[in-house]
């Protein structure tokens, strides 16, 4: 009997095929990995957005706040105006009843990435201008 000296193209054809799933598994973890990691960074940008925009509106007059209002404005990842921004922003202003400086402001900010909207950020808050 022969003493068997390496191995059989079947073994080798075998370890190649478990090697390429392996591989192919691993792959698609990392890519999924990457793509969550886009949507944080892209789901984080919104937020930011949706604060700062807030943050500056508590420095304008009721006159100034009242024509603040927007939908679907298309921005940059800044906040400003950009026809091709990923980032679509809805500011609503409404006064409170009963309460002539008071506003009501609602800032929604969600982004585009891969052809599918998000889900908007939103943020909410009061705003009393004086008086």
């Amino acid at each position: 009997m022969k003493k068997k000296k390496g191995h059989t193209l079947v073994e080798v054809i075998v370890a190649i095929v478990l090697y390429a799933f392996s591989l192919a598994a691993i792959l698609g973890v990392m890519l999924q990995g990457v793509t969550m990691s886009k949507m944080a960074e892209l789901t984080y940008t919104a937020s930011t957005i949706a604060k700062n925009r807030i943050e500056r509106l508590k420095n304008l007059s009721v006159s100034a706040l009242d024509l603040a209002a927007e939908t679907n404005t298309p921005i940059d990842q800044y906040g400003s105006p950009d026809p091709n921004g990923i980032y679509m922003r809805t500011t609503t202003v409404s006064t409170v009843a009963g309460y002539a400086n008071v506003r009501q402001v609602i800032v929604s900010v969600y982004y585009v990435w891969r052809g599918t909207a998000s889900s908007p950020r939103t943020v909410t808050t009061v705003i009393y201008t004086g008086g």
